[in-house]
C-alpha cells in the first residue's frame, strides 16, 4: 500500500493519509497517524485524534505533539476537545506502547514542555555547546530559584544553535515551540515583576509571537490567560481573534484590555459586561471579576448610570463590590444628573450610618468624609465629581456643628490649598490628631499624595507621620492602617490550604524530574506562589499560616499516596514517584513549605475567634454562597462538609470561617509593622465576597500574583 511503502515520499504519504482520514479510515488508522507525524501535518493529526478518544489513549505522545504545535487557526472550535485529549493522554502515558515514529529527542522535547520527567540528553545532544548552554541559563532563570533574568542573548543562541541542527520535521517544530515557550515564560515573569521597561519588553514579545501567520494555539491560550491576569493590550491578539473567533469571551477580554489601554473606556466597560455575562453561567467568580472591571470603565468614562444600572441589575455577584464604590458611583450619578443635593445627602447619610456606634459624633463624621476624600486616590478612580461633593458635605457638617475641631480644620484646608508652608500643616495636623490619631496620619497622607510640595517638604510631613504612628501605633489598628502608604508598612498575607498545597507540588514535579528543573508549563497558579516566596525573600511581605490551613494542609499531605491523589491534569511518573517520594523526602518538603510560608506569627485565643461576628456576614450574602455551593458540588465528586446556618449546609467550611475569623482579629489588632492584612487563597467562597470581607472585617483577599503586586 502506498501509505506504508518503503519507496513512498512524504508528501506522497501525506496525500494518501488525507485521503484516507477522509474515508475508509479505522483500517489504516495507523499509518494515516504516521504520515501525519512525519510530515507535521498537525491539523490532520489533531482532527484523527480528537475524533476517537482511543486514539489519545493509544498514541499519548502524539496528542501532546498535537496540543502544542496546532495552530490557533486550526484549533478554533476544538479547544476542549483538544484539552480532553491532552488529559486522556496524560493519564496514558504508562500504559502506552513505545512511539515508533517520535523519536527520543521529540519525546524529550515534550516531556519539556509538559513537564514529564525523562530523559533530556537527546535534546541537549541535538544542540552545540553554545545552544545547550542557553537552554539551561533559561531553564535556571526561569525556576523558582533561579534569577528572574532571561538574558535575550541566551534565547538568540538557542534559536541558531536550533536553526544549525540536523533536524526532522516534528523535532524542528517541537523545537520551535520550545523556544517560544520560553519566550512567553520570560514575558509572564516580566509582568509579574512589573518594572515599566521589563513590561515593555514582554509586550513587544508577545506582538511579535502572535503576529506569526502560523501562530500556534498554545500561545493565543498562554498570550490570553496573561491579558487577564495582568490586563495588558496586545493589538496582534485582538486582531487574531477578529479575523478568527470573535465569538468567545476570550476575545472580550482581549478587546477590553486593548480598550482600556487607549483610553477608550466605555467601549472597554461594554466589553467587560458582555465577557461577565457570557460566564456567568459556567464561572461565577471569572463573572463577578469581569463585572468589577466593567463598573470601573465605566467609572474612568464618566458614564455613572450605566454603572449604576449594571449593580442593580446583578445583585448576586454586586457582592464583590464595596459599598463605598457603590456609594461613590451612585454620588457621581447624582451629580452628574443635575440633583446635587441627593448626592451631598448620599454621603452625609453614608457616614451618619456607617459610624452610628461609634464615639465622637461630628468628629467621626469628618473623619469619614475624610476617608471619603481620600478614596479615589486609593482605588485609582476619577476623583471628580465625587470630590466636589465631599467637600461640600464637609461644609455642611461644620455649618452644623460648631467646634473647637471646625478651626483647625479650615486652616488645614488653607494650607493645603497654598501648598506652601509644610511646618505649619505640621503643627495642624499635629493638633488636630491630639483628638484623633488616625485622622491625623490620614491628613498626613493626604498632603503627601496631593503633589503640592516639594521633596524637603514632602520629607517633613513623612518624618512628622512617621514619629506620629511610632508614638500612637498601639492606638491605630491594622485595617486602619491600609491606606496609610507612605508609612512603608509591610502587607500581612495569610496563606490559604490551596496555595500550601500548589507549592508541595510543585517542589515534588521538580524532585522526580531529570534534572529538578521541572516543568515549562506556566499557569496563574504557579506564578501565584512563585511570587509569593519571592516577595517574602525580598522581604517586601509578610506570610502566616493560620492554624486551620496548617491543619488541613497536614491532614491532606500525610502520605505519598495522598499527596499523588492531589495531582490533577498533570502527568506524575509512578515509577519515579515511588523511587524518589519517600516518607522522609516527602516530610522533609512538607516541612519546607510549612517554613517558607511562614515568617510571621502571633498568638490567638478561641476566645478571640468566638467573638468574631462572622455568621450575620454569611447570611447576609447567603444568595452568593448558595451558587458556590452549587458550582462545588457540580464539578467536585466530593465536597468538604458545608457550614450550617438557619438550616442551609451552603455555608463555607469550618476551617474557612476559622481563617476568616483569624484574620479579623488580627486585623483589629495593633501589631507593629504591619500595614494591612490579606488571605492568599484560589478559593471562591473567599473571593466572591473579597470586597464585603474587607469592608466588614478589614481584610483583604488576593488569588493571583498581579493583586499581590499591587500590595506593595
Amino acid at each position: 500500500m502506498i501509505l506504508n511503502h518503503d519507496c513512498s515520499t512524504s508528501s506522497i504519504r501525506l496525500h494518501a493519509a488525507s485521503m484516507l482520514s477522509s474515508g475508509d479510515s479505522i483500517r489504516h488508522m495507523d499509518g494515516i497517524l504516521s504520515a501525519f507525524t512525519r510530515t507535521a501535518e498537525i491539523g490532520g493529526l489533531a482532527e484523527c485524534l480528537v475524533g476517537d478518544r482511543s486514539l489519545s489513549r493509544a498514541y499519548p505522545f502524539r496528542a501532546m505533539v498535537a496540543w502544542h504545535l496546532i495552530s490557533a487557526n486550526e484549533s478554533v472550535g476544538k479547544l476542549q476537545a483538544l484539552e480532553q485529549a491532552r488529559k486522556t493522554a496524560l493519564i496514558s502515558i504508562e500504559l502506552a506502547k513505545e512511539d515508533s515514529v517520535l523519536s527520543e529527542v521529540s519525546i524529550g522535547l515534550v516531556s519539556l514542555l509538559d513537564g514529564i520527567p525523562g530523559d533530556m540528553s537527546p535534546v541537549y545532544d541535538k544542540l552545540d555547546s553554545k545552544g545547550s548552554r542557553a537552554l539551561n541559563e533559561v531553564r535556571v532563570a526561569l525556576s523558582p530559584k533561579g534569577n528572574e533574568v532571561v538574558r535575550e542573548s541566551s534565547i538568540e543562541a538557542l534559536e541558531k544553535s536550533v536553526n544549525a541542527a540536523h533536524l526532522d520535521a516534528i523535532e524542528r517544530r517541537l523545537f520551535e515551540a520550545l523556544v517560544s515557550a520560553l519566550i512567553l515564560n520570560r514575558a509572564a515573569l516580566d509582568l509579574q515583576i512589573g518594572e515599566v521597561s521589563r513590561e515593555e519588553y514582554a509586550l513587544a514579545s508577545l506582538e511579535s509571537l502572535i503576529s506569526d501567520e502560523a501562530v500556534s494555539m498554545r500561545t493565543v491560550k498562554f498570550a490570553s490567560d496573561l491579558v487577564f491576569e495582568h490586563r495588558v493590550g496586545i493589538e496582534s491578539l485582538d486582531s487574531w481573534y477578529n479575523e478568527n473567533d470573535r465569538s468567545g469571551t476570550a476575545h472580550q477580554v482581549v478587546k477590553a484590555a486593548l480598550l482600556e489601554r487607549k483610553g477608550e473606556f466605555v467601549d472597554a466597560a461594554r466589553a467587560h459586561r458582555m465577557a461577565a455575562m457570557g460566564t456567568i453561567e459556567g464561572d461565577l467568580e471569572r463573572s463577578a471579576t469581569f463585572l468589577r472591571r466593567s463598573l470601573i470603565s465605566f467609572a474612568h468614562g464618566g458614564r455613572w448610570k450605566d454603572a449604576v444600572s449594571l449593580i442593580d441589575e446583578y445583585p448576586t455577584i454586586s457582592a464583590s463590590v464595596t459599598k463605598r464604590f457603590k456609594l461613590y458611583l451612585r454620588v457621581c450619578m447624582d451629580q452628574a444628573g443635575g440633583d446635587s443635593e441627593k448626592a451631598t445627602w448620599r454621603l452625609m447619610e453614608y457616614v451618619s450610618s456607617d459610624l452610628e456606634e461609634e464615639e465622637g459624633g461630628v468628629s467621626s463624621e469628618l473623619e469619614g468624609l475624610e476617608s471619603l476624600w481620600m478614596y479615589p486616590d486609593e482605588r485609582n478612580l476619577p476623583p471628580e465629581p465625587f470630590r466636589g461633593r465631599v467637600v461640600v458635605a464637609k461644609r455642611k457638617l461644620r455649618y452644623s456643628a460648631e467646634s473647637a475641631m471646625t478651626q483647625l480644620d479650615r486652616d488645614f484646608e488653607r494650607e493645603m490649598m497654598r501648598g506652601e508652608d509644610t511646618l505649619k500643616l505640621v503643627t495642624l495636623i499635629e493638633q488636630i490628631a491630639g483628638n484623633s490619631s488616625i485622622r491625623g496620619l490620614r491628613l498626613f497622607e493626604r498632603a503627601i499624595g496631593s503633589g503640592k510640595f516639594d521633596a524637603a517638604g514632602n520629607k517633613r510631613l513623612r518624618d512628622s507621620q512617621r514619629i506620629l504612628f511610632t508614638m500612637k501605633k498601639d492606638a491605630v489598628s491594622i485595617k486602619e492602617r491600609k491606606n496609610l502608604k507612605s508609612l512603608s508598612l509591610k502587607p500581612l498575607v495569610l496563606i490559604d490550604t490551596n496555595i500550601l498545597i500548589d507549592a508541595l507540588k510543585d517542589d515534588l514535579l521538580r524532585d522526580i524530574s531529570g534534572d529538578s528543573l521541572g516543568s515549562l508549563d506556566w499557569s496563574i497558579n504557579r506564578a501565584f506562589h512563585w511570587m509569593l516566596r519571592r516577595r517574602r525573600d525580598s522581604g517586601e511581605i509578610l506570610l502566616c499560616i493560620p492554624g486551620a490551613a496548617r491543619s488541613e494542609f497536614l491532614h491532606r499531605v500525610k502520605t505519598p499516596d495522598s499527596v499523588l491523589r492531589l495531582f490533577d491534569n498533570t502527568y506524575v511518573d509512578r515509577k519515579m514517584w515511588n523511587e524518589k517520594v519517600s516518607d522522609n523526602l516527602l516530610d522533609e518538603r512538607v516541612r519546607g513549605v510549612l517554613s517558607e510560608f511562614e515568617n510571621w506569627s502571633c498568638d490567638i485565643t478561641n476566645g478571640e475567634l468566638d467573638g468574631v461576628e462572622l455568621d450575620d456576614f454569611l447570611v447576609n450574602h447567603g444568595a452568593t454562597f448558595r451558587i458556590v455551593d452549587e458550582h462545588k458540588r457540580e464539578r467536585q465528586d466530593k465536597v468538604a462538609p458545608r457550614t450550617v446556618i438557619g438550616g442551609e449546609e451552603i455555608y463555607p467550611e469550618k476551617g474557612d470561617c476559622d481563617i476568616m475569623r483569624e484574620a479579623s482579629v488580627i486585623a483589629d489588632s495593633f501589631h507593629p509593622g504591619v500595614g494591612s492584612i490579606v488571605v492568599a487563597t484560589r478559593d471562591s467562597d473567599f473571593r466572591l465576597v473579597s470586597r464585603a470581607l474587607e469592608e466588614s472585617f478589614g481584610f483583604g483577599v488576593v488569588g493571583d500574583a498581579q493583586q499581590l503586586r499591587l500590595l506593595s
